[in-house]
């Protein structure tokens, strides 16, 4: 696993050249745990940088990508950005030029968990962008408001003490006036 910058399409090594897509194919897995978004412009239009925890696998070589940054490709980061604003995020100003960055507010309640796969199918090559291709991108499981004890819940019921614990039982305990409850 290689540590990198910014998670993009580009960085993990998985945006086709230019007219070189004859066949739809997946190119990447990209998960993670979102919590919080900023939006930028540039001369190809504007953008959106999210911050949390992220992984990406490059299908072709296997390799997998870390970061606390994310860019995803617009198709994809239509579907990560409903998720995080339904969630309660705020948009951020992410710096672009000279201007300083302000920071977007944490979402409201928990992060936003998600898993997208993420290809390309072929495109006339007139299609605007002179690519060739377009991105397209399928959830791997419905985005959602991350449970942060799930997972640890979920590795203790691997460990055969805890999965195999008795119930605990009704303790009886007196009450203000000396009078036992059950």
């Amino acid at each position: 696993m290689e540590i990198i910058p910014k998670i993009t399409m580009k960085t993990i090594d998985a945006q086709p050249a230019p007219r070189s897509v004859e066949v739809k194919k997946d190119l990447a897995h990209i998960y993670g745990r979102a919590d919080r978004v900023n939006e930028g412009s540039t001369t190809y239009g504007i953008f959106h940088k999210y911050k949390g925890m992220f992984k990406a696998m490059n299908l072709e070589t296997g390799e997998v990508f870390q970061s606390s940054n994310l860019l995803l490709p617009e198709i994809a980061d239509s579907i990560l950005l409903e998720g995080m604003l339904a969630a309660g995020a705020t948009l951020g100003k992410e710096k672009t030029g000279k201007d300083a960055e302000q920071v977007g507010e944490k979402v409201k309640g928990d992060p936003v968990e998600f898993a997208l796969c993420i290809g390309v199918i072929p495109m006339d090559s007139k299609d605007g962008t002179g690519r060739g291709y377009q991105f397209t991108a399928k959830p791997l499981f419905e985005s959602k408001a991350a449970d942060p004890l799930a997972a640890i819940e979920a590795r203790l019921k691997t460990i055969p003490q805890i999965a195999a614990a008795p119930k605990a039982e009704q303790v009886k305990v007196e009450d203000h006036k000396g009078q036992k409850k059950k």
